[in-house]
């Protein structure tokens, strides 16, 4: 089964790898933001690095098992509407559990790609 991509694809899916590296990028230098917001060190926010590589664990090993069961390009447009809502709902609360859920779901999203 071969998959068929056209040019509007291509750009859109390369937009998207930049969003993702953008996003993975940011992160660390927001750290300074996030402490300054919540009233903490910035050492409390370690979590989000760790959370990140359990995201591109979780995301590694069940990029193929999706594929048995959704198109590509289902796929990639799943990933890219997770990372976008959660991006949406981590801006509202700097708490550990929105972070490192955030960055778990960021992390595995970039995998699919």
């Amino acid at each position: 089964m071969a998959v068929e991509f056209k040019m509007g694809n291509i750009a859109a899916y390369a937009l998207t790898s930049i969003f993702h590296g953008i996003t993975l990028g940011a992160i660390g230098p927001a750290i300074l933001y996030f402490s300054k917001v919540t009233h903490q060190d910035e050492t409390y926010f370690s979590f989000i690095f760790f959370a990140r590589a359990i995201g591109f664990v979780a995301g590694a090993s069940l990029a193929k098992v999706l594929q048995k069961h959704m198109s590509l390009h289902n796929l990639l447009n799943a990933s890219i509407l997770l990372c976008a809502i959660a991006l949406i709902i981590s801006s509202i609360d700097f708490g550990f559990w929105n972070l490192s859920i955030t960055m778990i779901i960021i992390g595995g999203s970039c995998c699919i790609f």
